[in-house]
């Protein structure tokens, strides 16, 4: 074999160790009757893009009320012979909890329902566009992306004080960057038994006897002393502070480098399902468009779609901030 050979080879390798390597992942869906339709459309896109090189199951959780509507709603989910396994529909009873808790708390243990060593969270109102490991894994690592709440505007800050609570610790750090979640399997449990150590309770127990909320709405109705918590965060920090760094790759978006984008989100409480799975069609139409890669490119100079990367620190399709840019030539007639 030549130096040229060989040095050929090194590239190689160099390229497959990040881009070749095989993953079994388990994709995650959340879910509940008003967005069955939504989350069997966001599990057909992931089947549609994730390359054959990668091992594919899905778990979808959902409450008594919602699984003959979710059910029937995964029925319409094809290519399910690239699934690795029937998707696994898990029906959990109504808890003593508030109920985005209670969803925080299903993420938190949906560990328990695969044997695969890597999760993936699919929220409902997710179209996955194109799949890219870069998007996901660093290293062949699961990345979880940070950044520093003093950089952050006052509205993301909001997770600081309950993620800090739950651990028992100050946090400098928001871990929920992006809608891109892979996470190794096994820091779920670790997680659960350092939170059951802390508060000298079961998890469930744990969600039960504390005022957790999910949103910050649910706060209006909820104790004064009631505890805004995110799944995400308590994930990437318990990774961060607790020396996970051999299991994932911490990524802080100040250094500059940021991951790709694979994923867009049409916020459900915000806009209608129709109008949701329309655009969708339209992102996944324009996706060599670079104007429908980020949304600072659908409106030029518009302050608050500007404000929309810097707020997540990658390049994302988010319809939260969409509302000003449906007006654009890009969005019209969308909805």
């Amino acid at each position: 074999m030549t130096n040229r050979q060989k040095f050929s080879m090194v590239l190689v390798l160099a390229y497959c160790a990040n881009s070749c390597l095989t993953k079994s992942i388990t994709a995650v869906l959340r879910t509940w009757q008003p967005d069955a339709t939504l989350a069997a459309h966001a599990l057909q896109s992931l089947i549609d893009v994730i390359p054959h090189k990668h091992t594919l199951s899905a778990v979808v959780i959902t409450d008594s009320a919602s699984k003959i509507a979710v059910r029937r709603a995964m029925r319409s989910v094809k290519g399910s012979r690239r699934l690795k396994k029937p998707i696994s529909l898990v029906v959990e009873p109504k808890m003593n909890m508030n109920g985005h808790a209670q969803q925080k708390y299903s993420k938190l243990t949906s560990d328990k329902y695969t044997d695969d060593p890597y999760l993936l969270h699919v929220d409902s109102d997710l179209m996955y566009y194109r799949w890219d490991d870069a998007c996901f894994f660093d290293d062949g690592l699961p990345l979880i992306e940070y950044a520093s709440y003093e950089s952050l505007p006052e509205f993301a800050r909001r997770w600081k004080t309950g993620t800090g609570q739950l651990l028992g610790r100050t946090v400098e750090y928001e871990f929920s960057r992006s809608n891109q979640h892979v996470y190794p399997r096994e820091l779920y449990s670790d997680l659960r038994i350092y939170l059951e150590h802390k508060h000298g309770k079961t998890l469930r127990n744990l969600f039960e006897t504390t005022p957790l909320v999910g949103r910050e709405q649910d706060k209006v109705n909820a104790p004064e002393s009631a505890i805004l918590m995110s799944d995400f965060n308590i994930l990437g920090a318990y990774a961060y502070y607790k020396n996970w760094r051999r299991n994932v790759k911490l990524r802080n978006v100040a250094d500059g480098v940021q991951a790709e984008s694979c994923v867009a989100q049409c916020n459900s409480r915000l806009f209608s399902e129709a109008c949701c799975i329309a655009w969708f069609s339209a992102v996944k139409r324009n996706t060599n468009n670079p104007h429908w890669r980020c949304a600072s490119d659908w409106m030029p100079g518009d302050s608050s779609c500007v404000q929309t990367s810097q707020y997540y620190g990658i390049k994302t399709c988010d319809s939260f901030h969409l509302t000003p840019c449906l007006r654009s030539e890009h969005a019209k007639g969308i909805c």
